[in-house]
């Protein structure tokens, strides 16, 4: 363990982080001895360490749950109503833009993976209901206050659990909302994608050319006008 310590102006030295070499697992035959390495620190108002993430044995780094990875900033920043844990800030397009990248003779392509489970206990599995929230993609402005403290996002793109769910059959459907032009905002369903592949208007939505004055095609109480 290597730890570090600092005069606290009062009864002497406490520490403010260490860094811990461990075993991780239990060592087997000859030439095997499991490792992780471990950093911990002391937060404001206190000289407890606490794990903040590790490197464990199985080559991967795991940051403590509450914890988070912040590039480009100091500090976590709230957005709709939450403190993500996981956030990228900056103040150009380059050091702003989250990017992922295929490079493989076939046709597999990068993909942003969205996965809900009823269970409570992480990396434990608990059958879904239809009609769950599986996914949202979701954009948020800044109201001069902060990212919009009433939680809702200014457009949003939701995948829901839509049928019977049983084993390798989730069928679901994607939902895109916008906010209203009010104060709260209030975002509203404007066009579903069924899991039969029926698009479909919400009441009061219209499907419109780019002239105003064209003829436009807007469904009221399910019917088309």
């Amino acid at each position: 363990r290597i730890v570090a310590v600092g005069a606290d102006g009062g009864t002497g030295f406490d520490p403010a982080a260490s860094i811990a070499f461990e075993v991780d697992a239990t060592p087997g035959a000859a030439t095997d001895m499991p490792g992780r390495i471990v950093f911990l620190t002391s937060p404001d108002g206190s000289q407890t360490q606490t794990e903040v993430f590790r490197v464990s044995s199985d080559q991967n780094m795991y940051i403590a749950n509450t914890n988070g990875l912040v590039v480009g900033h100091t500090v976590q920043i709230l957005s709709g109503g939450i403190t993500p844990e996981l956030q990228m800030q900056g103040t150009a397009p380059a050091d702003s833009t989250f990017f992922t990248g295929a490079w493989s003779a076939d046709t597999v392509a990068p993909r942003l993976h969205h996965a809900k489970s009823r269970s409570a206990t992480i990396g434990t599995f608990g059958i879904i209901t239809t009609g769950d929230v599986l996914g949202v993609i979701a954009a948020y402005g800044d109201d001069g206050v902060d990212f919009n403290s009433n939680a809702n996002a200014s457009a949003e793109i939701r995948f829901v659990s839509s049928g019977t769910i049983a084993a390798d059959r989730v069928p679901g459907y994607l939902a895109f909302f916008t906010a209203t032009d009010a104060a709260p905002s209030v975002l509203t369903e404007r066009v579903r994608i069924s899991n039969a592949g029926i698009v479909a208007l919400t009441a009061g939505t219209s499907i419109r050319a780019n002239s105003a004055t064209e003829i436009a095609i807007s469904v009221t109480d399910d019917t088309i006008v």
